[in-house]
């Protein structure tokens, strides 16, 4: 779909366009920029009309959001949507997200505060690391490892006692051979 001034979306819940309308119009991106320390908090819709008794809605993008909307197919990683289909934790698809981001190389490292950022871990949550590893990180790449293609492993990076990373190693799975000789 090509973006014009104005899109046009269904609501999940085509009964209720109003609720949907409410809900889009609440939404927030947050882009941050970690070389520079710094981070903004824009809407994405400049309005979001709805219309009950035809069950859909119409939304206009708001300008400082454009670029980023025309840019998407340039700049960022694209996943099939029913690779992240099928995962069931926030954290499993953004860690997925991450790899994917560099699945010709095989592997990737993140400092442990870029890693939290960039999966909206809240100051404060999670503080320590034997929890952010025991609810985010190994849930997300079992389940990575159950349902997707790809095999991960990962370790921590530490720097004394301090872990001060994550490593990353993962691979596509190799299929098994069927033999059609029985």
């Amino acid at each position: 779909m090509g973006c014009s001034d104005k899109c046009y979306f269904r609501t999940g819940c085509p009964q209720n366009p109003k609720e949907g309308a409410l809900h889009l119009v609440g939404q927030v991106i947050r882009t941050s920029d970690i070389e520079k320390n710094r981070g903004r908090h824009q809407a994405w819709m400049d309005y979001v009309d709805y219309f009950d008794r035809e069950g859909r809605i119409e939304a206009n993008f708001s300008q400082s959001i454009k670029p980023y909307i025309t840019m998407l197919a340039k700049r960022f990683t694209t996943i099939e949507i029913e690779h992240v289909a099928k995962f069931r934790r926030f954290y499993a698809i953004r860690i997925y997200e991450l790899l994917m981001q560099y699945r010709k190389t095989g592997w990737r490292n993140i400092k442990i505060e870029d890693f939290r950022d960039i999966l909206q871990i809240q100051k404060g949550q999670y503080p320590r690391f034997a929890e952010l590893r025991r609810r985010v990180i190994e849930p997300a790449v079992k389940e990575i490892n159950d349902k997707s293609e790809y095999l991960v492993e990962w370790e921590k990076v530490m720097d004394g006692r301090t872990v001060k990373g994550l490593a990353f190693k993962f691979s596509e799975k190799q299929q098994m051979e069927l033999s059609l000789n029985s």
